[in-house]
């Protein structure tokens, strides 16, 4: 299922249900990302929620702005966190660029975009791809253990996201 959430910065962030988070909701979702963003956060053998994913994602994108140097000849991944309940990714995308339909290796996870848009499949049966759906900048897009997706910038300009794994991805 994607869930899309909403930025951040507005003065009445809503819940992936459409409700308003009050302002005691919203302290004790930031007390429990800085909690989460510390790498001796305890692992455990459950993925975090994705939730949880997204606020790491949003906090850490708003330390993401457009990035400068040379373009991305395709897609560039840089891990720039690795906890060992999570892991996060900084993607910078060529214009044109994809990822083919794939899955993340019993991970749950969230992208969010930073700059850009991107564009996103969910495969269902048979992995013929679905409907896309657009993802700007501000949007984030979460997925389950065992659902598949395929990403592409359709853009003429380089697109940034943030992606967070829970239980990490590692190395790849």
């Amino acid at each position: 299922m994607t869930m899309l959430v909403g930025n951040y910065g507005t003065n009445a962030p809503e819940q992936p249900s459409g409700s308003p988070l009050t302002s005691t909701d919203v302290a004790r979702r930031k007390c429990s990302a800085s909690r989460l963003l510390h790498p001796s956060a305890a692992a455990s053998d459950a993925p975090l929620d994705t939730g949880a994913l997204t606020d790491i994602a949003v906090g850490l994108a708003r330390t993401v702005g457009p990035l400068d140097g040379e373009l991305p000849e395709s897609v560039q991944r840089h891990r720039i966190l690795a906890t060992t309940g999570y892991d996060v990714w900084v993607m910078r995308w060529a214009p044109e660029a994809a990822v083919a339909v794939h899955d993340h290796d019993g991970s749950v996870g969230v992208v969010h975009v930073v700059e850009g848009s991107l564009e996103e499949r969910r495969s269902g049966l048979g992995g013929v791809p679905g409907a896309g759906v657009a993802l700007t900048v501000g949007a984030t897009a979460s997925f389950g253990v065992h659902e598949v997706h395929e990403l592409r910038n359709r853009s003429s300009a380089v697109v940034t996201s943030v992606h967070v794994y829970s239980p990490p991805l590692g190395e790849d």
